[in-house]
């Protein structure tokens, strides 16, 4: 496996990955270009990859966490505008979602994504190089990152506590008028770069049985961020307010894309192997390019260009030596033993069982029951303020984040413990083959 390079093993489709492709490449802040090209190989039927050079976010990275250690007061409030921009564009987009889903309707992408594409490239351009390069000052420096400042309550959180308050509802009626509004508000709650997959009433009426009320974070900090515990604070509540606006988007433009191809009569699966762009561009010229499965890209600030089989390849050697430690990031600290279950996808979800290890490349919105059951989360890819280190410290669970490795080197069976006290994962015995 190159280190040059970052690894992100999911199910996505390079149609909801687009948005990076087309703005977050050209943008500047202060003439220093904020983010680089990555490289994706797109499968329908399983897992994608997206490769990132370390290099492209840590360049740009370590500018920008020199201006966050000096306390750079313009390049604070521009973050700090940036984020509430971003929280008011996705309230505005989850009410619109919702109102859509009532009525029965597909608004148009040109209604919204104009601004979002500058809305959440801006963002994800500027907190992908931020947080990795603060992963690795941690890193260096020896900071404990795993208890940082709160700026705000996870939507994963929230959710959750609005889901408790309905079951308290006595009045019947009422309780299901209030679960209905929740499962329009929170519909998207499991969409991922794959697309929509929308949660109903029925998924929130199964919930509402055994849902228990969790703490909220009382205790918020309004004003900048100043010291490193209160960065870290503030770009995971960024992390999970960019993550929030791209999963309502995802749902409303996979809707779009559904339309469209049944309009048109264009098959979905080749559709979503292609951007956006390339998707409005070719519906003007009235032919549609069907690309094979998988796709293969790399994209610059040009847009996306086609790689074979045989440049990846030559690109990416995967091979890994037998290794029994494993090492990362803390996100959350304890120690747990248990048996591996690795999920990639979906599909695997029903093999994870109460007491487990969840070994996963990145863990996303719909893995929070499989992270209930484990009893500890370890990460290939991810940095303190991702999914898995918010959910984790929200849980209280032991987790190890930024392994590089984990599901390649774990396979299930395999029993392990896990140190996140130091970071270290150890193979204790491996299932045999």
């Amino acid at each position: 496996m190159d280190e040059k390079y970052l690894n992100f093993e999911l199910p996505a489709y390079l149609y909801f990955n687009s948005a990076h492709i087309a703005v977050a490449p050209k943008l500047k802040y202060m003439g220093k270009n904020v983010s680089g090209g990555w490289y994706g190989k797109f499968f329908f039927d399983k897992p994608s990859i997206v490769k990132v050079p370390v290099d492209s976010w840590l360049i740009s990275g370590n500018y920008f966490l020199d201006l966050i250690l000096k306390n750079d007061s313009k390049f604070t409030k521009y973050l700090f505008d940036l984020n509430k921009k971003l929280i008011l564009f996705s309230n505005k987009l989850q009410k619109m979602n919702s109102q859509d889903l009532s009525k029965n309707k597909v608004t148009d992408i040109k209604k919204f994504i104009k601004e979002y594409k500058e809305t959440f490239c801006s963002v994800i351009a500027i907190s992908y190089p931020i947080d990795t390069a603060l992963d690795e000052y941690i890193k260096k420096n020896n900071i404990n990152s795993s208890n940082p400042v709160s700026y705000g309550n996870s939507f994963s959180l929230v959710e959750n506590n609005e889901l408790y308050k309905i079951s308290k509802i006595k009045d019947s009626k009422k309780r299901l008028n209030a679960l209905k509004k929740h499962s329009l508000n929170y519909s998207w709650i499991n969409n991922n770069y794959s697309g929509e997959h929308r949660v109903d009433l029925d998924y929130f009426a199964k919930r509402i049985s055994s849902v228990k009320k969790q703490d909220i974070l009382n205790k918020i900090k309004k004003s900048p961020p100043k010291s490193i515990s209160e960065w870290i604070g503030f770009l995971t509540y960024l992390r999970d307010s960019r993550k929030k606006l791209n999963l309502i988007a995802n749902g409303m433009l996979d809707r779009y894309l559904k339309e469209q191809c049944n309009t048109l009569k264009i098959d979905y699966t080749f559709a979503v192997m292609l951007s956006f762009e390339e998707f409005e561009e070719q519906k003007k010229k009235g032919v549609f390019v069907k690309y094979s499965n998988p796709r293969i890209i790399r994209t610059d600030e040009f847009g996306v260009h086609n790689l074979s089989e045989k440049e990846w390849d030559f690109l990416f050697d995967e091979n890994l030596n037998e290794v029994n430690n494993i090492t990362g990031f803390v996100a959350s600290k304890g120690i747990a033993r248990g048996i591996v279950k690795v999920v990639l996808q979906q599909s695997d979800f029903s093999k994870v069982n109460k007491g487990d290890i969840l070994v996963v490349s990145m863990t996303r919105p719909e893995f929070m029951p499989l992270m209930e059951k484990a009893v500890a989360i370890v990460t290939n890819e991810g940095g303190v303020t991702s999914h898995a280190a918010i959910i984790s410290r929200e849980l209280n669970k032991p987790c190890i984040i930024g392994t590089k490795v984990a599901t390649k080197v774990l396979h299930d069976g395999d029993l392990v413990e896990v140190n996140a006290n130091s970071g270290i994962v150890r193979i204790i015995e491996k299932i045999k083959k």
